[in-house]
């Protein structure tokens, strides 16, 4: 797995940074947000580092968005927005996706 040193989401990834776990299979790791602005605020994110949708290709593109959808079914959400960030542009320069809702 391609990891990069410098990033926190890699960190994360291979077990450097603790988190609250909510997925994980062999390609993707989910879990909290520490800078949550709903009510349910998760990341999703490949564990190999990529910093794009072109990068990641299509399959694990469509694969983080699938477990997007996932997730917000397996906490109940009825209300949620999935979005992603990537770029260099971005804090944290590694593809992801944000889960963010909540319950009414």
């Amino acid at each position: 797995m391609e990891v990069m040193q410098d990033c926190v989401f890699c960190k994360i990834a291979v077990g450097e940074i603790p988190n609250k776990k909510l997925y994980e299979d062999e390609e993707i790791m989910a879990f909290d947000d520490i800078n949550r602005d709903a009510p349910v605020h998760v990341l999703i994110v490949p564990k190999k580092h990529v910093e794009n949708t072109s990068e990641a290709g299509g399959e694990l593109a469509g694969k983080l968005m699938q477990t997007a959808e996932k997730l917000a079914e397996k906490l109940q959400m009825t209300y949620y927005q999935a979005f992603m960030n990537g770029g260099s542009y971005r804090e944290v320069a590694h593809l992801h996706y944000h889960l963010k809702g909540g319950v009414k």
